[in-house]
């Protein structure tokens, strides 16, 4: 069989490149689109508006705040335990009626909307997922609890992915923060409107629980 001329063998010998190389972009481009869009295991988003996890969110809203208001001795310590499932109700249900109500800027309670928690031994994992467009990868935060100059606990935010990427911290809060200024701690200590404070002097987790040790004190006026 003759060959075919050496223009149509490089014609064809290019095809195969372009087709190659193609192949490759595309699953390159898969790859990355399964990478960024990859979900924690624990990850389930709760319809806030279903019956059973909007009773759940209100009943451990009434329970927190029983045992946060309740009248103590001053600088009694009392124990509030929680689970990843209690605080994830609590989060779909009745987060953003009770953000709405602080004031807070509409645009971090749309970040907010899908927000869950997961414990784990010495840190607290937080999800949420910003509508991005077309993709809306699932940002999760690390955090750690450790004493703060009040004897409070806080929260610092020890890193952040995205889909299976690290993150820098500074990138999450310039996309998210629309030039506010952003903590990467937050205290734990809870106002109340009688004067006192309660304080979480030590922050205990363990898989899928945390335990909240608290102190209420009145705060001295000047």
């Amino acid at each position: 069989m003759a060959q075919p001329p050496p223009a149509v063998r490089r014609k064809r010998w290019l095809k195969r490149i372009l087709l190659s190389l193609l192949a490759i972009v595309l699953i390159a481009v898969f790859v990355l689109w399964w990478m960024i869009s990859a979900k924690p295991d624990y990850w389930h988003v709760l319809d806030g508006s279903h019956a059973e996890v909007r009773t759940a969110g209100e009943r451990v809203e009434q329970t927190v705040s029983s045992l946060i208001t309740r009248v103590r001795p001053t600088d009694q310590s009392w124990q509030l335990p929680l689970s990843d499932k209690n605080i994830n109700h609590w989060l779909a249900a009745r987060m953003p009626n009770w953000l709405a109500n602080q004031n807070i800027d509409p645009s971090i309670i749309a970040v907010l909307r899908h927000a869950q928690v997961h414990c784990e031994p010495d840190r607290l994992l937080l999800a949420v997922q910003p509508d991005l467009g077309v993709v809306s990868p699932v940002i999760e935060l690390t955090l750690v609890p450790r004493p703060s100059d009040s004897g409070a606990v806080e929260l610092y935010v020890k890193s952040a992915k995205a889909g299976v990427f690290d993150v820098p911290i500074d990138t999450i809060i310039e996309k998210f923060a629309n030039n506010r200024s952003v903590p990467r701690e937050l205290t734990l200590e809870v106002p109340l409107k009688d004067g006192r404070e309660v304080q979480v002097t030590d922050l205990g987790l363990t898989d899928s629980a945390m335990m909240l040790t608290c102190t209420t004190r009145r705060v001295s006026r000047r």
